[in-house]
Formats: structure tokens, C-alpha cells, sequence
């Protein structure tokens, strides 16, 4: 696969073309299942990962390691990442993955129309899956695109006559203060997501997917200041509601998710961190299915109050520091086709546009995969991203404006 950023106004240290040798595997159905997926960088071994999307063991209606459900559509639609974490390689298209846990469901064997009860624990946490970094010599090197810059110079007073020289660091927590965690999900539901009437509503008590990054910086400015980022991990209690009614070429659906962060432990005064609130989220949708074309429209409303940023820096480390959600309120359309038999087959076309309601700001991503034969296919795509300076709740999209890029591969299935 070849990575190329097509932006004039990108730049970086590492160049704007990159090269991946992947693979990927997923299992059928059974008792042991697994999918998981890597790819490395010759030319940046930073620029490398691997995301294990699931992988679990399953005996009747018991799971026990990583794995997926639907525990709220919104969650998963708009990828916010509340209630199950997110692989965040490239935070502009971001993917689902797994609770780590034993599951356990409870229902009827009715292949129409199922209904029961779903359960989840665990004592294991495993956050969302970022960009990887380099640090040297107290700065973050432009190595990865796709991780968050911190500066090196920062305006500590309002008549710009201090500045500071900052030398990073990265405080590595204790990782069983860190992954051993508890967590507790409930879902009832009743019937298929794409088939006839389905019903669902979960609610849960677990770490937040998305660490606290609180920096310490209570030193007064001088020509040079060691900054340190402290990740801290906060619970929160979340509860999801989605109803969706599928008929013979169209379904509609609505959708609720409510996120109630807990205040985090006891932090040292020096710290600064962002002080996140309750937020409600509603998302309906309507969409069409055809054979081979499928094209829905969805809306998503964000309410609840501004977060704010606490510490002796607060103004001045405030757009430094990660928000809860990188957009606002937001419309989205999203294009699917897959050829038949007599023109082209094996060839599928599928494009999203997000377009924010209230700011200005909007992300189109679509893509191409052509079926050669049963083992060979080539794919490509295309993301645009764009963001004006003036918009107040599209951190993610300004910090990644620049980004625009093409991609291209070809895979083999064995």
C-alpha cells in the first residue's frame, strides 16, 4: 500500500509519501475467532502498527477475550469511541474495535425475532490506539502526520514578552495501575439491526476509552521549562438508546447516547487538564438499499455543557490539550455501489462527506476496491479534509487540515 499527502500546505520532516507492507486475518465463525490486521513502514517504522479488532473464544452465549457488539449505533456510526475504543492510526477515519471482557447473552432462539439480555465484565481496560511518536531531545519529531505536534515555544503573557523554550516529556504510568480496571456493560435488545423492527438500550460503567492528558507546567516561565503530559484514566457512565425500523428498500432509525464522566482522582495542583462535562448526543437516520446501491443521510446533535480547562496554565495549555470530541454537530452522507455481473463485476464505489451544522468544517473520504479475481484486488482512495480558523468545535479537523492524502494497494486473499 502507498500513502501520498496531495495538501501544498503539508509538511513534514519524513516526506509526503509513505510505503506499508500489511496483512490481514479473519477467522469464520467458531469457537476460537479472531480479526486482526498490521502494516509496516520500511521508510518510518513509527508509521507501523497493528490493530486487533477481535479476537475472543465463543461456547453458546458465552465470549470470553475482545470482541464486538452493537451496544449503541450512534457510538459506532459517528466513531466517537464512548463505549467501545477506537483504533486511532489516522484519527480523521478511525475504527471500532472490541470490549475486552467475558460476555454473556441471554435470549430466545427465535431467528426472526431474537430478544434477551446481554452482559459484560471485566477487570481489564485497554484504551483507544493511537498514532505513535518520537520524542527527542525534549521535542516530538514530525515523523508521524497523524500524531498531535506539540510546540516548542509557547506566549505565557498577554503582551507576547515571554516565551518559552519547552523540553516534552512523557510520563509512562504503571500499566496495572493503567489496564486493570473494571468495567460493566447491560444491553437488552429485541430483533436484527437491518431486518424488520430493532430495539436496543445499554448502559454502562467503565474507563473512558480516551486517556486524561494532563500536562505539569506550575514552573514560572524562564528561558527554558521542562514540560511533563501525565496520562491519568477517568470512569464514566454511559447508556445508549437506538430504535430502527427496516422495510423492502428503506429504513429509518434514532438514535441517543448520554455520557456522564466521573471527576478524576486526586490531582497534584500543578496539573492542567481538561475538566470534561455531561454530554447528550441524538442522531436520527434514513436511508435507502437497493440492489447494490445503499445511500443514507444522518444528522447528529451534540448538547451539554463546554468543557473548560483547569491548572496554573489553563489559557495558555488549553489548545494543547485533547478534547472529548474533535467535531461538532454534524451532517453526513454516505454512498455505497456495487456493480453486477454484466458491468464491471467485482467493483464496489463507496464515498462518505461529513459537513458541520453549525461550524465550518467537513471531511469527504471515498474509496474504490476492484475484485480482479478470487485472490487478487487492487483498492484506492481519496480523503479531504477542511476546517475554517473560525470554527469552534472542529479541533480534529483543524489540526489535521493539511492532511489530505490518496491511497493506494493491492491485496492477496490466500
Amino acid at each position: 500500500m502507498s500513502e501520498s499527502f496531495i495538501s501544498p500546505d503539508y509538511s513534514s520532516s519524513a516526506g509526503s509519501s509513505f510505503q506499508f507492507l500489511g496483512a490481514k486475518f479473519q477467522s469464520s465463525p467458531g469457537a476460537f475467532n479472531a480479526n486482526v490486521a498490521g502494516a509496516f513502514s520500511p521508510q518510518q517504522s513509527v508509521l507501523s502498527y497493528a490493530n486487533v479488532k477481535e479476537l475472543y473464544y465463543s461456547t453458546g452465549g458465552l465470549q470470553l477475550g475482545r470482541k464486538k457488539f452493537d451496544w449503541s449505533l450512534l457510538d459506532d456510526h459517528w466513531h466517537l469511541g464512548f463505549v467501545q475504543p477506537q483504533f486511532r492510526w489516522d484519527p480523521l477515519v478511525p475504527e471500532s474495535q472490541g470490549l475486552t471482557g467475558i460476555f454473556w447473552t441471554i435470549g430466545n432462539d427465535d431467528q426472526t425475532h431474537p430478544m434477551g439480555l446481554r452482559l459484560f465484565v471485566s477487570d481489564l481496560y485497554l484504551p483507544d490506539q493511537g498514532a505513535s511518536y518520537q520524542l527527542q531531545n525534549g521535542s516530538f519529531q514530525s515523523v508521524n502526520p497523524w500524531f498531535q505536534q506539540m510546540p516548542t515555544q509557547i506566549q505565557f503573557d498577554a503582551s507576547g514578552k515571554v516565551v518559552n523554550h519547552l523540553n516534552w516529556d512523557v510520563q509512562i504510568p504503571d500499566t496495572s495501575k493503567v489496564v486493570l480496571r473494571p468495567s460493566a456493560m447491560a444491553q437488552y435488545f429485541y430483533g436484527h439491526e437491518h431486518k424488520d423492527l430493532y430495539a436496543a438500550a445499554s448502559v454502562g460503567y467503565k474507563p473512558s476509552n480516551q486517556l486524561l492528558m494532563a500536562v505539569n507546567s506550575g514552573t514560572l516561565p524562564t528561558p527554558q521549562t521542562d514540560v511533563t503530559i501525565v496520562p491519568e484514566v477517568y470512569n464514566h457512565t454511559v447508556g445508549a438508546i437506538d430504535i430502527r425500523q427496516s422495510f423492502q428498500s428503506w429504513y429509518l432509525g434514532m438514535s441517543a447516547l448520554v455520557e456522564n464522566p466521573a471527576s478524576p482522582e486526586s490531582l497534584p495542583s500543578n496539573l492542567n487538564y481538561r475538566v470534561y462535562n455531561s454530554r447528550q448526543m441524538y442522531s436520527p437516520t434514513v436511508g435507502i438499499k437497493t440492489s447494490g446501491l445503499e445511500i443514507s443521510v444522518s444528522y447528529l446533535d451534540i448538547e451539554g455543557q463546554s468543557d473548560f480547562v483547569s491548572g496554573p496554565q489553563s489559557q495558555v495549555l488549553a489548545p494543547y490539550l485533547p478534547q472529548q470530541i474533535g467535531f461538532g454537530s454534524a451532517v453526513q452522507l454516505e454512498a455505497s455501489y456495487v456493480f453486477g455481473r454484466r458491468f464491471l463485476p467485482g467493483l464496489k464505489l463507496s464515498s462518505t462527506y461529513l459537513q458541520g451544522a453549525q461550524d465550518d468544517f467537513a471531511l469527504w473520504n471515498s474509496s474504490a476496491r476492484y475484485k480482479i479475481s478470487r485472490q487478487w484486488s487492487v483498492d484506492g482512495s481519496v480523503l479531504l479534509v477542511r476546517a475554517a480558523a473560525s470554527s469552534a468545535t472542529a479541533s480534529l479537523f483543524q489540526q489535521f487540515q493539511n492532511n489530505d492524502m490518496t491511497t493506494m494497494g493491492v491485496n492477496y486473499a490466500f
